[in-house]
C-alpha cells in the first residue's frame, strides 16, 4: 500500500509540474504523445517500462532560464523512486533522461540501451514530423516559453537547433520514426529554418 502512495504521489507531482503556467508545449500533451507513440513500437523495446518512465520525467524539471534541467529531472525521478528500483533501473532511467541534454546515444551501452534510447530520443522529436499546421502550432508554443528572449535572439538559436536535426543522417535514429516521421520531418525543419532567418517572404510571425 505504500509503494502504491508513493506512486500516487510521484505522479500527481508530475500532473502539476507540466501543467506549470509557464509551459505551452512541454505540457502533458507533449507527455501524451510520446506514450501514444511508445505504445506504436512497444514491440521493439527492451524495456518499456524504463521508457514509460524516462518519458514521464524526461521533462519534469522545466525552466528555460536555466541549463540543468535535464540533471534536475533526473535527480526529481531518483528522489521519487530511488527507494524501491532496482540500481540497473535507476541507471538506465537516467541514462535515458541526459541522454536529451544533446539529443546524441551515449557511447559504450549495451544494445538494449542503444535500441530503447534511439527509440525514446526519436519519441521525443516525434512532432517535427507531424503536418505543418501543428508544426507551427508547437513552435509557437515553444516560442511562449522563451518569451523572455528576443526574437532576433530566438530565431537565429532556434534555427541552429533544427539545423542540428536537419544535418543529421538519417534524421530519426530508428528505422521506425526514419519510416514514419522522417521526409515530413526533413520538410518542415527546412521551410522553418528558411522562415527563421528570413530566406524566404514568409518569415514567422510569432503569436
Amino acid at each position: 500500500m505504500k509503494l502504491i502512495e508513493t506512486c500516487n504521489e510521484a505522479l500527481e507531482d508530475l500532473k502539476k509540474r507540466y501543467s506549470e503556467p509557464h509551459r505551452y508545449y512541454h505540457t502533458l500533451d507533449h507527455i501524451a504523445w510520446m506514450q501514444e507513440g511508445a505504445a506504436q513500437v512497444s514491440h521493439l523495446l527492451a524495456h518499456p517500462i524504463a521508457i514509460d518512465f524516462a518519458i514521464w520525467y524526461h521533462d519534469a524539471v522545466y525552466n528555460t532560464r536555466k541549463k540543468d534541467n535535464e540533471l534536475r529531472s533526473a535527480d526529481l525521478f531518483l528522489a521519487h523512486h530511488g527507494r524501491y528500483l532496482s540500481e540497473f533501473y535507476q541507471g538506465y532511467v537516467v541514462d535515458l533522461i541526459l541522454a536529451t541534454i544533446d539529443h546524441r546515444i551515449p557511447r559504450h551501452k549495451s544494445s538494449d540501451f542503444n535500441n530503447d534510447c534511439a527509440l525514446f530520443l526519436d519519441l521525443d522529436l516525434m512532432s517535427l514530423g507531424f503536418p505543418w499546421e501543428k508544426f507551427i502550432k508547437n513552435s509557437n508554443d515553444i516560442r511562449k516559453e522563451y518569451s523572455h528572449v528576443p526574437d532576433v535572439d530566438f530565431d537565429g538559436g532556434r534555427a541552429k537547433i533544427l539545423t542540428k536535426f536537419l544535418e543529421r543522417d538519417p534524421m530519426y535514429f530508428s528505422p521506425y520514426f526514419q519510416n514514419y516521421y522522417g521526409e515530413k520531418a526533413i520538410k518542415n525543419l527546412k521551410r522553418s529554418i528558411e522562415e527563421l532567418t528570413g530566406t524566404k517572404p514568409d518569415i514567422y510571425r510569432w503569436i
